[in-house]
């Protein structure tokens, strides 16, 4: 049986669509099924101080302000990136996610 890993390396970007939520982020290629909590801890790389590490709500559903054409596209994306709300402020520089 393979054993799924609890980490990955990602890079953040802003969200395309406008329509995720402030504070939220959205995981191509993460799933509920990967992610049940509905949570990640994230954090910049390096990170040294401990605002470099946050518990972010993770989106595994269509947000009710997203057409479905734009949510299809968010899923169709490769695995590796972390999409932030416009809103939210990535940080910038490299990113790393742990379901929480």
């Amino acid at each position: 049986a393979v054993v799924p890993r609890k980490d990955a390396w990602v890079v953040g970007v802003t969200d395309p669509t406008g329509a995720l939520a402030d504070g939220h982020v959205f995981v191509s290629g993460l799933t509920e099924h990967h992610c049940p909590s509905g949570f990640v801890f994230m954090t910049r790389c390096p990170a040294v101080l401990p605002e470099d590490g946050k518990v972010l709500p993770v989106v595994t559903c269509r947000p009710a302000a997203m057409p479905l054409d734009q949510w299809e596209k968010l899923q169709n994306r490769a695995f590796g990136e972390v999409i932030f709300a416009k809103r939210s402020a990535s940080g910038g520089g490299a990113t790393t996610t742990l379901p929480y």
